[in-house]
């Protein structure tokens, strides 16, 4: 199933999963253990750790959209194999993702 940036979903055993500090795990062992037979019982954090992240999983929503590209350009992005179009869109999210972290 594809997600992001033209990608695979993770195989769980390749995901990074969550640290999960020391204080985290102090916290959960000092809960109200009663809230363990409620519904919606706390998850241990060793099931957290395993977790996908979201760049794991996300899967932005796509607009199609016409733009004009310079013919040396796109004739680069097609040179280097199929898929010039998610190529686009990863060289945008990259810089978009640059300029948002710089920005803060």
């Amino acid at each position: 199933m594809p997600t992001n940036l033209g990608k695979k979903r993770t195989p769980v055993s390749e995901r990074k999963g969550i640290n999960i500090s020391e204080r985290t795990r102090e916290l959960y062992e000092q809960r109200d253990k009663a809230l363990d037979n409620s519904e919606f019982p706390p998850v241990h954090p060793d099931k957290w750790a395993g977790a996908m992240r979201r760049e794991e999983y996300f899967r932005p929503v796509k607009k199609q959209i016409t733009i004009r590209v310079d013919a040396d350009v796109l004739a680069w992005l097609k040179s280097r194999g199929g898929g010039h179009l998610t190529r686009i869109n990863e060289i945008l999210r990259k810089t978009m993702l640059a300029e948002t972290l710089m920005k803060h």
